[in-house]
């Protein structure tokens, strides 16, 4: 059975020592103001405007960049006719991963692909891949936080294609400076601290067709008020929304997530 996750961030290796750049450490600013709940999907628009930073830290230079990075960026496994991306050796804060190397279709994204990357500011997740992470099923907790990109800690924003059906244990654990996500409709399952201190996401809306949302997926995600949770939904795991002392969830009434809700004396609005 799955412990809980730990109640700080994990420190670990850098994923690739070879070709970080050295970065200094810093806090981005959050808004002193309170957020409003909303129901509508966090997305990056067409005009950019980008988080306040202060000198150090590195910010998305082009988030709107569609040109996919040369495999060259990679390190990859090919299996038939798939290939899993294992690593990122290339230089970009601003990535994205090709549909295909070497003719043949990218469908995963390895527990450690990214882990550690400090350099990455935005990532897009071509159609084509089903998992992010969740390829290493584990029995229980075991000194990780190890996940598809865990602890970037300056990735902002994430583009997911609607071919993702998972999002594995422990994926964006640490993403402190993540602000926007563009959801897969055809998502699944939310694995195990998924999103564990996300803490500048302010609102989500999870897609109809999510079935479960594992332990912990959105805990110490203090920034966030508002999420959206629909009636697909069947299980959720323990402590999901623990440390988030401003969340309104909403959700169908009736449904699994309103009795969750109410048995956890979680806030809740009905849709």
């Amino acid at each position: 059975m799955k412990k809980l996750a730990p109640t700080a961030f994990i420190i670990a290796a850098m994923c690739v020592p070879a070709m970080l750049v050295s970065c200094t450490e810093v806090e981005i600013a959050t808004s002193t103001s309170t957020p409003t709940p909303t129901t509508s999907t966090q997305v990056p628009t067409s005009i950019y405007t980008p988080p306040p930073v202060t000198s150090g830290r590195p910010t998305p230079v082009n988030p709107n960049i569609t040109i996919p990075n040369p495999a060259s960026d990679f390190t990859y496994t090919i299996d038939g006719d798939k290939v899993t991306i294992t690593g990122y050796v290339g230089r970009d804060g601003d990535v994205v991963i090709p549909e295909k190397i070497e003719g043949k279709s990218v469908t995963f994204i390895h527990d450690t692909a990214f882990y550690n990357c400090e350099r990455l500011t935005t990532i897009k997740i071509p159609n084509g891949v089903t998992h992010i992470g969740g390829l290493e099923p584990r029995d229980e907790f075991v000194g990780g936080g190890w996940g598809a990109f865990a602890n970037c800690s300056n990735l902002v924003i994430v583009t997911i294609a609607d071919s993702v059906t998972h999002i594995g244990d422990f994926a964006f654990f640490g993403c402190g400076g993540l602000r926007s996500i563009t959801w897969p409709s055809s998502l699944e399952s939310i694995g195990y601290s998924a999103f564990w201190g996300c803490s500048l996401l302010t609102s989500i809306t999870s897609p109809d067709g999510v079935t479960s949302i594992d332990h912990e997926a959105f805990s110490q995600c203090y920034g966030l008020s508002s999420i959206t949770i629909p009636d697909s939904v069947t299980g959720i795991g323990i402590g999901v929304f623990a440390g988030c002392p401003n969340l309104t969830v909403t959700c169908p009434p009736d449904s699994y997530t309103h009795r969750y809700c109410v048995e956890n004396g979680i806030k809740f609005q009905l849709a």
